[in-house]
């Protein structure tokens, strides 16, 4: 058997760079073991340079600073956890869901209409909206009894309930470029692009993919 140990024995010679094996009488039960019989065991005395304290901080630093950069660079280039506050995307999200949003899909891809995604409010940047993107830019948008009307089609949408549809009635305005009409799925309270307008490309963070909770609600979001 091979162990490690720190303390010397008394009287014991030792090189710590040749680090040879010693044999010694172990103590069992208050009993000493002969040493020419065969159960007496041989240790090696391990010397530990100076300084070594400082190598192993060194890299425990060192794993941590790369664990936190990888972390860093996920919430700022691929995904993010956010939560839902209110109602307005009632009854695709409900206040208290927890989702997670992509960042990726948007830095080589188009924003679509039917996507979900997670905004800065444009009236004050330091908040956080999430909303459904319904109109995209040059897109003509007008609305007949409550029902969006996308470059003259009437938008199917089964997602909003009979109970949370308005009833209101808008000309039509086209989409400027570079800008998207977003609106809630719940339109009696939702606060959205028919509040303060068109929102800006550069404002639309990341498209919500996964609800993880609650636990009974896992699943991918969608049109």
């Amino acid at each position: 058997m091979v162990a490690n140990f720190s303390y010397r024995p008394p009287n014991v010679s030792f090189d710590p760079e040749k680090e040879e094996p010693i044999r010694v009488r172990p103590c069992v039960n208050n009993t000493i073991y002969d040493p020419e019989r065969k159960d007496t065991i041989m240790i090696r005395l391990k010397h530990e340079k100076p300084g070594t304290w400082f190598v192993k901080a060194r890299a425990f630093t060192g794993e941590l600073f790369v664990t936190a950069l990888i972390f860093l660079v996920v919430i700022t280039f691929v995904m993010q956890s956010y939560a839902v506050e209110g109602s307005s995307m009632q009854p695709t999200l409900e206040s208290g869901d927890r989702l997670i949003a992509e960042k990726v899909s948007y830095r080589f891809g188009s924003i679509d209409q039917g996507d979900i995604v997670v905004l800065y409010y444009p009236a004050d940047p330091s908040k956080t909206f999430i909303k459904r993107v319904i109109a995209r830019p040059g897109d003509t948008i007008a609305f007949k009894e409550g029902t969006p009307v996308v470059n003259g089609a009437t938008l199917s949408e089964a997602f909003v309930s009979p109970l949370f549809r308005s009833h209101e009635s808008r000309r039509s305005m086209v989409v400027p470029p570079g800008y998207y009409f977003v609106m809630g799925d719940h339109r009696n309270v939702s606060y959205d692009s028919r509040h303060f307008g068109f929102v800006p490309e550069k404002y639309i963070l990341a498209r919500a993919v996964v609800r993880f909770w609650p636990l009974n609600k896992i699943g991918l979001i969608g049109w």
